[in-house]
């Protein structure tokens, strides 16, 4: 059974986000989209669950990042359908993994003039791999849709043994 909440200070009542819960899940989301952008589970949804007596958050809300099995260097997200799909949802996830990396990135390439050159062509690199791998975009899709996950799986023992060959896991 699906419920909407709106959520709002006392003294900003005229403020405020919708959160729907799912009571038979227990999954709930909120308008301010703050878990889909940041992975940080917003205080409207934390409200609600107290409200509605759920004690224990869900696994999905405790992402990888935030637990003791995290591990520095490059963040590998674990075969998460959001995370491969189109959806906007997805496209934030991917968007922000991409972006923290970029700026780890910038910070170790800004230390010397040498690192920055490395940091550089490496970077341009990825960039002429990305637009290629655009490019080819139409005809890959209509492979995922009927290769799915096998086709998926190859794609990701071809990044996992790159980032292995660079010494990255």
């Amino acid at each position: 059974m699906l419920s909407r909440f709106r959520v709002s200070k006392v003294e900003e009542p005229h403020k405020g986000y919708f959160v729907a819960f799912d009571a038979s899940t227990k999954r709930a989301s909120c308008d301010c989209c703050k878990f889909e952008t940041s992975g940080i589970l917003c205080r409207h949804v934390l409200r609600v669950y107290l409200v509605v007596g759920v004690h224990t958050l869900l696994g999905e809300y405790v992402l990888k990042r935030w637990t003791r099995n995290a591990k520095s260097g490059i963040l590998m997200y674990d075969c998460d359908a959001e995370v491969r799909s189109n959806c906007q949802k997805g496209l934030n996830l991917r968007f922000n993994d991409l972006c923290r990396d970029a700026i780890k990135y910038a910070e170790e390439g800004a230390a010397s003039s040498i690192s920055y050159k490395v940091a550089k062509y490496a970077l341009q690199k990825a960039f002429t791999e990305v637009l290629a791998v655009k490019k080819d975009a139409c005809s890959m899709d209509s492979d995922l849709l009927q290769g799915g996950e096998a086709i998926y799986s190859q794609l990701r023992n071809m990044l996992m043994k790159d980032a292995l060959f660079h010494g990255e896991l």
